[in-house]
């Protein structure tokens, strides 16, 4: 709720889904069409948890992995098949990958090469580095709303977005929030 250019929160709970722990559900956005920044949101956000982990506990644990997955794909898709970066301009640099069969790593072509591969790669890692940054500053600056949200969670398990924004609100009087969509 902190950072531009993300989905709206719909709940957040502590009662474990499936491998999850707890998880956060956002409302989807009403398009299908992402741009660069919300994108570059969605990568800090996936980080969320992580984050929490880690300046809570000062400690991590495997609980983040679908999201760090999740977020290396993005940043990935930005990198080589939306030409959402600079160094590397708008070009695609995913040729072949809709190519599914065994062994795939092994036989796949690529028409680049291996430095434009180091600059992929290298980009790829700042875009995943910078929104774990993002996502440590915006929680390092509201870890007082991080631990009411944790106590909330404990007494109820699940905490509804509007609760939230209320508790964000309650903690942060005139706050307003960011705007969910870019500016045309």
């Amino acid at each position: 709720r902190f950072l531009p250019y993300t989905d709206e929160v719909n709940k957040v709970t502590i009662i474990p889904r499936g491998r999850a722990l707890g998880i956060t559900w956002y409302l989807p956005s009403e398009s299908d069409f992402v741009y660069k920044d919300q994108l570059q949101s969605r990568l800090s956000v996936a980080f969320g948890g992580r984050v929490a982990e880690e300046l809570i506990f000062s400690r991590i644990s495997t609980g983040a992995s679908n999201d760090i997955k999740q977020a290396t794909e993005i940043a990935s898709n930005m990198v080589r098949t939306w030409g959402m970066n600079e160094e590397l301009g708008p070009i695609s640099y995913a040729k072949g990958d809709d190519q599914v069969f065994l062994g795939r790593e092994i036989a796949q072509h690529r028409d680049y090469s291996e430095e434009t591969a180091k600059k992929i790669d290298a980009e790829i890692h700042k875009l995943v580095t910078d929104s774990y940054n993002v996502a440590k500053k915006a929680l390092e600056e509201n870890i007082d709303v991080l631990h009411k949200l944790m106590e909330l969670l404990l007494e109820k398990e699940t905490v509804l977005g509007a609760e939230l924004d209320e508790l964000i609100l309650s903690m942060r009087p005139g706050f307003e929030f960011p705007s969910n969509f870019p500016a045309n």
